[in-house]
Formats: structure tokens, C-alpha cells, sequence
């Protein structure tokens, strides 16, 4: 176990907000990306792929929940059940519809999920402990995520015709995750004083190095993607795409 702090390290009322804010939405996205997973977990294109995605579901369900249990500890505000935390608009658009097709499903689970991860991984060293407990354990489970993802992007490519579905739904994944870490220098406070190992240029840096391969799998660059930072709305940490 690294050394760290039960209490929170000196990070300004401004960075205590942003640690704070980043939590709910990363507790929010899990259950956005938990429930769209559960819609599949009937239905997947074999019984295999669906008894692992159930699996999925409830990984990201208890993820989410252990997130809120946080968010009770940085507000001091007990809360009655996940419900007391809930708010619509920290969803990532991507998340807040069920997916069309299981290439989808897929594309999100490489992107979105591994997003999320991203995140959750530069926590394991916090500073602050309760957030270091909680995060380690997640990234265990996130692995096998990760292989899921790959297996079926990989198999789905070949099929010329799915493959344009994915990559379209890609271009717009990728886009909202890599503005998910927040603009150029978000997140410095959390990085300076241990809480996160990385800002949000590292962040991304570290995101869109990890999911190049699937990209390119699908005729997409990394750099080759703009995001459009006038549509991003601070309070709510994400794109407003749909507006």
C-alpha cells in the first residue's frame, strides 16, 4: 500500500470541487455505461458474450456504488441510496440512449469504458487514501474489460459494413472521451498535490495512446480528431453534442 492520507491533501477549495466533481461524474458515467451493458446482457450475439457482459454490468453497477460511498466521505452528507446522488446531467451523450447494434456496444466498451479506466488507474496512487482503496480494486476487474472489448472489436472489423458503423460511432466516443479529462491544464491541483498521477493533457496523452491500435483498426487517427472545446460545459465536466 502507498503512503498517503485519510484526510483530504491541501488542495484549495477550488481543487476540492474539481475532486469532488470528478468523482460524481465518474460514479454517474459507471452507471450510465452499467445500464446500457445490462441491455445487452440478454442479448448478445451468443450466450458466452452475454454471460460476460453480465458480469460487466455488475463490475461497473458496484463501481458506481462504491464511487457514491466516496462522494458521501468528501461532502459529509450521508446518502439513503445511489438515488440521493443521481443527477442526468453528468451522462456522457454517448451513454444516455441504449445502443443501436452490438458493434456499439462494442466501440463503448473499447472507448468509454476504457476512458473511465484511465482515470480510475491515475487514482491508484492517490495521495488520499479512501480514494486509493477504492480505486485499485477497480482496475483489477477493468482488465478483463479491456480483453472483451478487443476480442469482439477485432472479430466485428472484419465485416466491412459493421466496421463503418463502428467507426463513425468512434469518431464520437472518442471525442467526448478525450474531452471527458477536462481542458488543457484541468485537474494540475489534483496532480500537484498526489491525488491524481496526472493532469488532463496527461490523462489524455495516456488515453489515446492506449486506444490507437483500436482506432486505427478502424480507419481513424488520434490526432486527426478535433475536439470542439466551445461545446464544453465546465459544471457538468462533458460536450453538450446533442444541443
Amino acid at each position: 500500500m502507498s503512503e498517503g492520507r485519510t484526510d483530504i491533501p491541501d488542495v484549495g477549495d477550488g481543487g476540492r470541487s474539481l475532486l469532488e466533481a470528478l468523482v460524481h461524474s465518474l460514479a454517474e458515467n459507471k452507471k450510465l455505461l452499467g445500464r446500457r451493458y445490462s441491455e445487452w446482457s440478454v442479448g448478445g450475439p451468443t450466450l458466452e458474450a452475454a454471460i460476460a457482459l453480465s458480469a460487466m454490468t455488475q463490475d461497473e453497477l458496484g463501481h458506481s456504488r462504491v464511487l457514491y460511498g466516496l462522494l458521501e466521505e468528501l461532502r459529509g452528507v450521508p446518502a439513503t441510496g445511489d438515488a440521493d446522488w443521481t443527477v442526468e446531467g453528468w451522462g456522457l451523450s454517448v451513454l444516455t440512449r441504449p445502443f443501436e447494434t452490438w458493434a456499439h456496444l462494442v466501440v463503448t466498451v473499447v472507448l468509454l469504458d476504457s476512458a473511465l479506466t484511465t482515470l480510475v488507474e491515475a487514482a491508484t496512487t492517490s495521495a488520499f487514501l479512501p480514494l486509493q482503496r477504492r480505486t485499485r480494486k477497480m482496475v483489477e476487474e477493468e482488465r478483463y474489460h479491456a480483453l472483451y472489448g478487443s476480442h469482439w472489436l477485432e472479430r466485428l472489423a472484419r465485416m466491412p459494413a459493421v466496421r463503418r458503423v463502428m467507426a463513425e460511432w468512434a469518431h464520437r466516443a472518442f471525442t467526448e472521451a478525450m474531452a471527458w479529462f477536462g481542458p488543457p491544464g484541468d485537474l494540475a491541483p489534483l496532480r500537484m498535490a498526489g491525488v491524481l498521477s496526472a493532469d488532463a493533457d496527461g490523462l489524455r496523452e495516456r488515453y489515446s495512446q492506449g486506444v490507437r491500435p483500436a482506432l486505427e483498426l478502424l480507419g481513424l487517427r488520434p490526432a486527426a480528431v478535433a475536439i470542439p472545446w466551445d461545446r464544453w460545459d465546465p459544471a457538468w465536466r462533458r460536450l453538450r453534442l446533442d444541443e
